[in-house]
């Protein structure tokens, strides 16, 4: 995976991010999505036709604490705040599967896998480190390729580059595509 800078965090500076408990969960000064845009926003864009997407209902903290168990991994505070809110979504055309937490899995010791795009490009969670926004960096495997370093970046950014102009946000040069240097076969 390319990396921009060392991610290095001792072990009681990552233990800020990943206290035991989950009160840090239902709110966190530093999320910078607003989780009650996320279905006007599928509204606007698909209209009342709820078959174009779906977004999945709320997980509960148990079946979290029951993710992070089975990963070995505690969640950065906005991809637990957004699960508690949505576990997953789907749209089924262009393809974008945000899959709920039971069925995540670990794509190597560092990545953990929870989504598909066009049906083949896996995108992962880099959980080796917490980076400089306190998050886990999200990358594609396939293409070798860092996408962002926040999950509210790749929700409210990337996925629409690929619902609205099939953008492949994925690879890393997704900028020839948005300007019309290449086009994608999928989607």
């Amino acid at each position: 995976m390319q990396r921009s800078r060392a991610c290095t965090v001792s072990r009681m500076e990552s233990q800020l991010f990943r206290p035991a408990d989950r009160r840090r969960y239902p709110t966190d000064r530093r999320l910078t999505m607003n989780l009650d845009d996320i279905p006007k926003r599928f509204a606007n864009h698909f209209g009342d036709d709820r078959s174009d997407y779906t977004l999945n209902p709320p997980s509960t903290s148990t079946e979290l604490e029951s993710a992070e168990l089975r990963l070995s991994a505690s969640f950065p505070a906005d991809i637990a705040t957004f699960f508690l809110r949505f576990n997953g979504c789907l749209v089924p055309n262009p393809h974008v599967d945000i899959l709920p937490l039971n069925l995540w899995s670990r794509a190597s010791d560092s990545l953990v896998q929870f989504a598909w795009v066009d049906f083949s490009a896996t995108l992962c969670f880099d959980t080796s480190c917490i980076n400089d926004a306190g998050q886990w960096d999200i990358v594609c495997p396939g293409s070798r390729f860092r996408i962002t370093h926040t999950f509210a970046s790749l929700f409210t950014v990337h996925i629409w580059k690929w619902i609205d102009r099939r953008i492949p946000f994925w690879l890393p040069d997704w900028l020839d595509y948005a300007q019309g240097r290449k086009t994608h076969a999928g989607g």
